[in-house]
This record gives structure tokens, C-alpha cells and sequence, in this order.
């Protein structure tokens, strides 16, 4: 944190005598060989996030000074590609018709019937008795690839989140029948799937199956159900004869599934265009260029279809200038996972390795620009293994910028103000002393300037500002022995080596006549710029978050001992 330690002046100096400012330690703070004005602290951390709109953006990793951020990109959800397709008016199906029968065996089943009016009698048997070979079961088929699937979409299992199996009698007998349905392909709660149809020749209700996390068996691209049993009521007036069906409506309705195991083609599935953001760091109030940022791509799929993503535009918006860059992985293959309810995540990682990358992060980059065309089952099927998607499957992107700060920096600057208080009326003469320790990689143009009572810069007889540092026209605070990284590919200084980078200082002595016009100086302010080697890109740096500066002023006065005997 940044932090400004202010020590109001009390000048209290005997006499005429002057004190010596040469004897001021340049290892540590030494109020009794000079008096001290102001002392100033600045951290690399403190310098980097002066804007507020970057702080949350700056964190640290091992020391390492970053620049990070993250973002969700445009996916999508299987649920938006595959949709069942409704099953509301399947064939017509005749289970059974009476016209096969012999008229002998017809007026067998009508005696017994006039003989059991109003009692149950299972018809069914009796059909089986007369012909065992009777089979009441039928096979409705299914075909899952109409609407916007592919020809060879196929279900081979699929369990519901929601549906309706709906029967309708539209031809039966002329008694009251029950029947006995089993759908021996449909599991629900591990047990066959069954109900029964109660029909009246005068009142035909519909039979209707909740299929809510029933398991239905659709490998044989069917509906397949038999009629286990059939109980007819007989009443006096009703007689069969050869003329007579049992003729059967079937539906599925309002589909919607839990997952689906199957092979679903080569899905149509709609190209991810998005833009990413990397304006962030935009108000950092100095500029940038890095050499070894990332982006990673972090591709999270929940469905097991091979999936690729071919990307047909990524380029880099710099200064509304479009730089393209050149994937080296393209199409990107996505990750499977094992089973379903599970996520497998995919990284794609961009580097330094790709040509023009290093332009990637800078104070002038606006955004990137991509699309990607998505291919689906370009192979068929995993392994062999069916495709499997679930009700909440879908593919999504995060984009993680991660930017260590290594690089070349310029025009970064500081700046701070601490409230003095200079007995002017009674100098003689003003002796200044910077003393500083700069740990910062660096080369630092620094300033030292007083404000008065309203804010405003002191100026010298000419109009100048008064900069007492303004002498130099080189960089006055120069970066410390810097050694080179193999590893970062820039120059550092070690933390083990901060403690033994050396303290500096230079004096200067202010002018009789410079005096006066700091009658009137409320403050000081600490400032300047930095960067590395005059801005050039012969030696990269590296941004540590030991990295810091420390400047300390100090006044050496000699003062007019009549002034100070009144």
C-alpha cells in the first residue's frame, strides 16, 4: 500500500552555526545532523494502480506482478439443437380382426358371452384357446431423424424428463373391455412399464401414461407394446362378428428428455462468433508492451460427442487496426466425457509461441474477434461407444488473460504531497538533500515541487516552477545493477540483493534570492515518470512487487541570528 511518511519541520539551529549536511547517513534517517522535511514511499504495486478501474485487475503471483482477467464467451446447449420430434399421430395399428376367424369359432365366443352377461371373462384366453398362435402385441415405429436432425440420427436409449404415451380404442368390441398393457422396452423405477384401458363402445376415453423418468429402449427405432391381457364385460345386446378390429391410436407427446444415449450424425449446430474485451487496462496511466502473455481458453463440455472447433477468424483489435493471428491447433479437438452428469474441460492455450502474439496485451489492444465453425461427429461414433447428451449438456467458454508484467514500460508515473512548514523568514541560506534508494528496474525522472496554501505550484522570479530537481536534464534517480533472467527472458533484481542496493543522494543549494518565493509553500509533492532504458526494447523487465522507491528530503539551514534572537 501506498503509504507517505510527512515530518513537519521544526527548525531549531543555534546561532549562526551552520550544520554539516555531507555528515547526513545515507543508511538511515538521522534527524540530529540535519533536519528533516519530508520522507516518500513507493511501491511498484502503489505506482500500477493509481487508476481504480485497474486495481482489481493487479495481483500477484510469486512476486510476480499481474495484469489477469477473466470471461465468459457465448456457447451453447444441446437442448437448442436437439429436439425430439413430436409423435402425435403415429399409424393407425389393427392388433386384432375378426376376419381370420371361422364363423364357427365367432358364434362359440358369442354363446359365451350370452352365457356370462355382465360377468368378467378373459377374452384374451379364449382367443389364445381357439388359435394359439394369436399374438397381441404391436410395434410402432419411431423416427427420431425428421425435422431438423440428420438422416442418421438414432435413439438407442433415452430416459424422459417429461411425456405422454396416449392410446385411443378407434375400433373394438361391442362390450366393455379392459386391456392390459405392457411396454416391455419402457422401464420406470426399474419395473416394466404397464396400465390398462377400460373401453365402452358408447364413452371412448383415451388411456394416457405419465412417462416422467420412465427409461425407454429405442434401439429398434420402435414403440413396441403388447396387449397382456384382455377382460370383456359382456352385455346382452352385444354381438362380434367378422366385420370386427381392435384397432389402436398411439401418440407420444410432449416430449422432453433426461439424456439420450444414440448416434446423432453430423449435428447442425450454429458457429460461435463472440468478441472478447481486452480494454481493461487502457487507464493505467503509463504505456506497455509485453512479451510473454496468455490467453487460455478453457472449453467445458458436458456431452459425449466428438466435438471440434474450427476456428475461421481470431484477430486482435489494436488501435481499431485488426491483427490476425495464426492457431496453431485448428481445428481444436474438445474433450469427452466419460460418462454423463459430468465435465471435461478442454484448454487452448495462446503464447508467445504465435507469431504477433506479444501484441496481444498492451495499453492500445481493444479486443479480440473470433469465430468458430463447430463440427460434430466428424468421425462417428467414440470408440464405438454411443453419443450421449443430457437435458442440461451444453459447451461454454472462459477466456483467462493472464499477463505477467515482463516487458517494456514508459510514461508509468507517481505522485504524492505531504504538508511542511518552513520558517522562511528566518533562512540565511537552504541546503537540500535527496537521499533515495531506488530498487525500481528502472530509470526514474523524479520532481520535487511546493504548492501553496490554495494549491497552487510555486513559481520562481522568472515564472518557473520551482522543480528543485529541474537542474539535471538526465534521468536523476538511475535503476539499480540489474542481472539477467534465462528463465523470464529480462533483467531483475533478486529479492536476496534488494537489501544491498545502495543509497544515493545529491544536494542542492538554494539561491538567496530562490528563498523568498517558499515563504508561501504549504506542501511538497514527490512525483515523476519512469521506464525502462528510455522506453526501448533492448533489455525487458520483469515487475516484481518487492520493487519500490523511497525518497527522503532533508534541509540543512543556516539562519540569520538576528531574525532569530527577536
Amino acid at each position: 500500500m501506498k503509504f507517505i511518511a510527512l515530518i513537519l519541520v521544526s527548525m531549531v539551529v543555534f546561532s549562526c552555526k551552520k550544520l554539516e549536511l555531507n555528515k547526513i547517513s545515507t543508511s538511515f534517517w538521522n534527524p540530529k545532523l540535519a533536519v528533516p522535511i519530508a520522507y516518500g514511499s513507493f511501491t511498484i504495486n502503489d505506482i500500477l494502480k493509481q487508476a481504480d478501474s485497474i486495481d482489481k485487475y493487479i495481483g500477484v503471483s510469486d512476486h510476480v506482478i499481474q495484469l489477469s482477467t477473466s470471461q465468459s464467451i457465448k456457447g451453447f446447449s444441446l437442448l437448442n439443437v436437439v429436439k425430439i420430434p413430436p409423435f402425435e399421430s403415429l399409424p393407425t395399428q389393427t392388433i386384432y380382426s375378426f376376419d381370420k376367424m371361422k364363423a364357427t369359432d365367432i358364434d362359440l365366443i358369442n354363446s359365451i358371452a350370452n352365457l356370462n352377461a355382465n360377468k368378467r371373462i378373459n377374452f384374451s384366453k379364449i382367443l389364445l384357446g381357439i388359435d394359439p398362435k394369436t399374438k397381441l402385441d404391436l410395434s410402432v415405429p419411431l423416427d427420431f431423424s425428421t425435422g431438423d436432425l440428420p438422416a442418421d440420427f438414432r435413439v438407442d436409449k433415452l430416459k424422459f424428463a417429461k411425456g405422454k404415451i396416449k392410446i385411443n380404442i378407434l375400433e373394438g368390441l361391442p362390450h366393455k373391455t379392459v386391456l392390459k398393457f405392457l411396454f416391455n422396452d419402457i422401464q420406470k423405477e426399474g419395473k416394466t412399464l404397464e396400465d390398462s384401458l377400460v373401453y365402452n363402445p358408447s364413452d371412448k376415453k383415451p388411456l394416457e401414461l405419465n412417462l416422467a423418468n420412465c427409461v425407454a429402449d429405442f434401439s429398434k427405432d420402435s414403440l413396441y407394446f403388447k396387449i397382456s391381457e384382455i377382460i370383456i364385460i359382456p352385455t346382452p345386446s352385444g354381438v362380434i362378428n367378422s366385420t370386427n378390429k381392435l384397432t389402436l391410436g398411439v401418440s407420444l407427446t410432449d416430449i422432453e428428455f433426461d439424456f439420450i444415449e444414440g448416434y446423432f450424425g453430423k449435428l447442425a449446430v450454429p458457429a460461435i462468433k463472440d468478441t472478447l474485451a481486452i480494454d481493461q487496462f487502457k487507464d493505467l496511466k503509463g504505456k506497455f508492451g509485453i512479451t510473454n502473455p496468455s490467453l487460455t481458453f478453457s472449453v467445458t463440455n458436458s456431452f459425449g460427442v466428438p466435438v471440434e472447433l474450427d476456428f475461421t477468424k481470431f484477430q486482435l483489435k489494436r488501435k481499431g487496426s485488426l491483427t490476425p493471428l495464426d492457431i496453431a491447433i485448428n481445428p481444436f479437438p474438445i474433450n469427452i466425457p466419460k460418462s454423463k452428469y459430468k465435465d471435461t474441460i478442454s484448454t487452448l492455450l495462446l503464447d508467445a509461441s504465435i507469431p504477433n502474439f506479444d501484441k496481444l496485451l498492451s495499453s492500445e489492444t481493444e479486443q479480440l474477434n473470433f469465430e468458430a465453425n463447430i463440427k460434430v461427429n466428424k468421425a462417428g461414433d467414440i470408440d464405438g461407444k454411443p453419443n450421449f447428451i443430457t437435458n442440461t449438456s451444453s459447451i461454454s467458454i472462459d477466456a483467462n488473460i493472464l499477463v505477467p508484467l515482463t516487458g517494456y514500460v514508459s510514461g508509468f508515473t507517481f505522485e504524492d504531497t505531504s504538508d511542511i512548514s518552513l520558517p522562511i523568514d528566518m533562512l540565511k541560506s537552504l541546503e537540500l538533500k535527496v537521499i533515495y534508494k531506488n530498487t525500481l528496474p528502472v530509470d526514474v525522472d523524479a520532481k520535487i515541487t511546493f504548492l501553496d496554501v490554495n494549491n497552487n505550484i510555486i513559481k520562481d522570479a522568472t515564472g518557473a516552477v520551482m522543480n528543485i530537481l529541474s537542474s539535471s536534464t538526465d534521468k536523476l534517480i538511475k535503476s539499480p545493477a540489474l542481472t539477467y533472467d534465462s528463465d523470464t527472458k529480462s533483467y531483475t533484481i533478486n529479492k536476496e540483493n534488494i537489501a544491498s542496493v545502495p543509497e544515493q543522494s545529491f544536494s542542492i543549494i538554494l539561491k538567496e534570492s530562490q528563498i523568498p518565493y517558499l515563504k508561501n509553500a504549504k506542501k511538497v509533492i514527490f512525483s515523476g515518470n519512469f521506464e525502462t532504458f528510455g522506453g526501448g526494447s533492448s533489455k525487458a523487465v520483469t515487475l516484481y512487487d518487492y520493487y519500490g522507491l523511497s525518497i527522503k528530503l532533508a534541509g540543512n539551514a543556516e539562519v540569520n541570528s538576528k531574525s532569530f534572537l527577536k
